[in-house]
Order: structure tokens, then sequence, then C-alpha cells
């Protein structure tokens, strides 16, 4: 191939030939051997044509592609990227390097024959090219352009494959292959004609297409063969029609293991998937439950070393999977045997995940973990109960001898409709970061740290101790008395700062969320509020005093008492968690 770039090129540099005809003439000859490669061909030239016309582009796209000594790892480099890109309609076409090799991987050595029933770029036959260089490889898919994607590719690594337009729905005479990947597409809604076929397992669920494909995988395995079929996590769990076609497989033996995998495993979706790894000869043993844990390799934010970093959590599974299969245990910190019968109980599901939890038995190490997890909440516990003070009494109210009167804030204290800080849109990493009151600090009570940015042309509103900040969020005016001082304000908080010796703080903040200041919200669609039209009761001083020293002794109470409800629930978390594993049980008396 770097041949006829090359020699496109001398020509047309020496004004003899035009590249073009070059390329159309090499894509004949190909197209000979490999219709799809000489069709791909054809179909590049002509967008060449259209994107380029008459200027030199092409020569000079030639002369710099006869510079590059590996075009096979260009090609694939420049797919990778190409599919990387969620708005790129190429993306449904492509898995991870180091997915399309655990697909493959998951398969036993042996066999002559190996087909991806739904190839898309030929990524998992390039990754059975490699392992299985006897191998005969068959590639199918719906889509003729990713045929021909997937046949390019091949053709650079000079492996040979029989490539096919195959629409796997419809009822087919089908072939037996010893060795079967198919990774569908997820959610097609079918039409009653394409379930309209003999299906192994049982007619699928309207509408549920994720049970078709297992189906289809199975009806092409030769005796003794094995397949990969992926799916969402969620199919496993389904209900109703869908359960009654898992039992089946189950029943038949012909689901040797479920490998579920964490998020991001698949380009340009953060969706959980599994791998369902069938057999066509039914063993005596049970179906080993696998879950690949969430590490870092498995970030939404792909970088230059994730490819790697996965395909070792894939080996590390894929091992453990072919040890099972030469007669060791299943067992493992990540993996467990089920008997099939305790699969076909009536509650039973599939799913890795709840029979790991169920059936695993803890390791010495683990064991002695999860005892210091329950001695550390039971000490937690008992310090937030050993600081708890008594409740605070309930004061009751008397009738006001006079009615008192309401009067809006700002006639009583100063009122700031509005912070000075905004969030700038991208973090500068030399800005030095500043605390600023923000919403969230509405129910924390604490400030953020945020980049050191504020409204231009203004001067900051900063807080003192005793300062009101007010809000509306949602549909509903919220306050905090705020502790500390020189603390930014965000520009979506209100301040009110009143006389010291004239105002309570707490006796204020509690007024203005009183229901006769809810009622002054308004807008449809988004509510809000100006708070200098809130109105407050005109109390004596020390009145104000009494009611807020009340109020301050409740917040205190609700706060431990927030803190007790937090140990207790993390106390009940570890201790039914450590009884679930049947290696605990309760010391002491009750």
């Amino acid at each position: 191939m770097n041949m006829m770039f090359g020699s496109s090129t001398t020509h047309a540099n020496a004004g003899t030939l035009d590249a073009s005809l070059t390329i159309a003439s090499v894509g004949r000859e190909v197209a000979q051997n490999s219709w799809y490669v000489g069709s791909a061909i054809e179909r590049a030239l002509e967008l060449a044509r259209q994107a380029w016309g008459d200027s030199p582009k092409l020569e000079q796209v030639c002369a710099n592609i006869s510079q590059v000594t590996d075009l096979s790892q260009a090609a694939d480099e420049l797919i990778e990227a190409t599919a990387m890109n969620g708005k790129s309609p190429l993306n449904v076409h492509s898995s991870p390097r180091a997915f399309a090799r655990f697909l493959d991987g998951v398969l036993p050595a042996g066999g002559t024959t190996f087909v991806d029933l739904a190839c898309g770029f030929g990524r998992t036959l390039l990754a059975a090219a490699e392992t299985r260089p006897e191998t005969r490889l068959v590639g199918n898919d719906i889509d003729e352009s990713a045929l021909e994607i997937a046949a390019c590719q091949l053709f650079l690594r000079d492996r040979p494959a029989e490539l096919d337009t195959v629409d796997l729905l419809l009822p087919e005479p089908r072939s037996e292959y010893d060795r079967v990947v198919l990774h569908p597409p997820f959610g097609l809604r079918l039409a009653d004609a394409q379930l309209e076929r003999r299906w192994p397992f049982g007619t699928p669920p309207k509408g549920q297409s994720d049970l078709v494909w297992p189906q289809v995988a199975f009806q092409e395995l030769a005796y003794g063969g094995y397949a990969a079929v992926v799916l969402p996590t969620a199919a496993l769990s389904r209900a109703g029609k869908a359960r009654d076609v898992w039992a089946r497989m189950i029943a038949k033996g012909a689901v040797e293991a479920i490998i579920s995998l964490p998020g991001n495993s698949q380009l340009n979706t953060t969706l959980p998937v599994s791998v369902l790894v069938l057999s066509a000869s039914p063993a005596p043993r049970g179906v080993l439950m696998m879950q690949v844990p969430d590490t870092g390799a498995f970030s939404s934010k792909r970088t230059s070393t994730s490819d790697e970093k996965q395909w070792e959590a894939y080996k590390a599974s894929i091992e453990i999977l072919s040890a099972w299969r030469g007669g060791r245990t299943g067992t493992t910190d990540i993996s467990i045997e089920v008997p099939r019968e305790k699969l076909l109980g009536p509650d039973s599901v599939p799913t890795p995940q709840s029979w790991l939890a169920a059936l695993s038995p803890l390791s010495e190490d683990r064991v002695e973990q999860t005892a210091e997890q329950v001695r550390r909440a039971v000490m937690t516990w008992e310090e937030s109960v050993r600081a708890w003070e008594l409740p605070p009494p309930a004061r009751p109210l008397s009738v006001h001898a006079e009615t008192v009167p309401l009067r809006p804030v700002s006639e009583l204290a100063l009122c700031i409709p509005r912070g000075t800080y905004v969030k700038p849109k991208e973090f500068t990493p030399q800005v030095l970061p500043v605390q600023v009151y923000t919403l969230s600090s509405l129910r924390s009570g604490r400030p953020e740290l945020l980049p050191n940015q504020s409204a231009r042309g203004t001067k900051r509103v900063i807080t003192e101790p005793g300062d009101i900040l007010v809000a509306n969020v949602g549909r509903r005016i919220l306050t905090l008395v705020c502790q500390q001082e020189g603390v930014e304000v965000d520009r979506n908080l209100g301040l009110v700062r009143a006389e010291k010796n004239a105002w309570d703080p707490d006796f204020m903040a509690q007024q203005l969320i009183a229901d006769h200041n809810q009622a002054m919200l308004s807008g449809a669609t988004v509510q809000r509020v100006d708070i200098r039209h809130l109105l407050i009761p005109l109390l004596p001083f020390h009145e104000q005093k009494a009611v807020g020293d009340i109020i301050r002794r409740f917040v205190q109470f609700t706060d431990q008492a927030q803190a007790a409800l937090g140990s207790a629930e993390a106390y009940m978390s570890a201790m039914r968690n450590a009884l679930a594993s049947g290696s605990f049980k309760i010391s002491g008396r009750l």
C-alpha cells in the first residue's frame, strides 16, 4: 500500500500521471480479491474529488502517507480518535481496544472458526487475528461502510477474513462456528415480525431486544463452541417473561459465566455492561459469576494509558475464568461459582454483584477489617451519645398586650440585595482560592473554597460575624447567620447587617423565613423575592435575645441529634453487612 502512495506521488510530481488515476487503478485491482477494500478506496477517492476538486491536495496527502512506516497502526489510531468523538456517527461501530481483546480472551483457545456477528470496524477480529493466527475469521455487520473499514484494517495487516452484510434478525439459515462474539446495539425496539421465528430459549418479551442477542449467538454455535455476548447489566435483572428466558438458558446449561464490568468500559457512554459467556456443550458445573472491580482505569476521561490499565483489569478476570475452566475453584475476591439450582430459585437474579455479596466467604484480612469497621462505628455512636446534652425545654408563648408592628427589614438594618462573587467559567490554576458563602452554604453552614474572582467594578461584599445571608432556594426562603469574618458573598445571596445592640441575629434570621415572608415569593417559573421588603416584628431587644437563646439551644440540639443519627445509621450499616457475610454473631447480652 505504501508503494501505491509512493508511486502516485512520484508520477504526480513528474507531471506524467494524476494520483487519482493510480489510486483508482489500484482500487480496481484490489477489489478482485477484496471487494470491500476496493469499494472503500473508490468511496474515499470520490469524497476527495468532491472536497478538493483539481487542487494538488490529494497528491500532498499521498506524499505524507508514503512517509508512514506502519499504515495499519496509523489507521487504527485515526479510527480510535474518530470513534472517541461522541458526535461522530462512527462511534457506534467501535469498541475500545482493551475491550475487544477482552471479548476475544474470554473465549478459550482452539476451534477452527471465529465470527464476530456485529463486527463494526473489526476491532475484535483484529484481536483474534493476533491470538488465533490459524483460525478462519468471519465478520458480519448490517452496515456496509463499517465493513469497508474493517476490511481495510485487516488488509493492512495482511490477514484474510470473510466479511458479509448480514441482518441478524432475519430468519436465514445459520452457520456453525466454534467461537462467536456479539456486541449488539442496545435498546432496539423489534417488530412482531422480527420475533416470529424459533428461539432456543423462548420468545423474548416485546420491547426487550436484549434477550434476542444471546439466543442469536447460541444458534450460530457448533457443538462444543463458545460465545461471548455483550448486554446492558440492567438486562440481567429483568422480571416477567424475561426471567423465563434466563431460567431456560441456565437450566439447559447454556450459560457458562457472567462477567459484569464497571461503567465507562465503552466509548462515549457510562452504561455498565456485562459479558455473557455461552457454551454449546453443557457442563455439570455451576455458573461463574464475576464482577470486574471499578478501578481508576475505568475513568470517564480516557488518556493514553487508559487502554493498557483496562487491559490489566480484564486480563486478571480472563485468568480467573481460564483457571476455573481448568478445574480450579471459582472463588476469588471478584468471582464465585453459583450452583445452577440456586440461580433457578423463584427470587434469584443472575447478577454477579448480588451473588458475590451473598455467597463469598470473607478472607481473614477482610474479617478483621469488617470487625474493625463495626468497632469504630460502635465507638462513634457512644461518643455522640455521651456528648449529647439533654434536650432544651420548649417555652410556651403568652399573648402580647399590644399588637407588635411589622416593619420592612430595610428600615431596620443594612440590606445588600446581592453579593459580588461570580464563579469564573474556567478555572485558572495560578489564581489563589478564596472562601465564599454560596447557595449550598445555606444548608451546610460552611463557605466554599473557590477561585478568587469577583464582579468587575464593584466593591466586594465581605461578611462580619452576625450578618444574615438570605436567598430563595426553589420555593423557600433560607437564611444563615454568619459566624466567620472576611468571607465573600456569592451574587445569588443577599446580606442583612443589623446593629449588634439592637437586634438578635438568630431572632431576625428566623423571622425572615416566617410564613408571612415566604408568601412574598413571586414568579410563575422561577420564584424570587426582594429581601428589602421582608417584614420583621419590632420586639424589644431583651425579648429578641430570649427568643434567640431558645433558637440557639435548639439548633445545637438539632446538630447533635443529626450527628447521632448519622453515627447510628453507620453502625446499623456496618452491623448488617457484617452479619450478612456469615462470619459474625452478636456478642454480649442484648
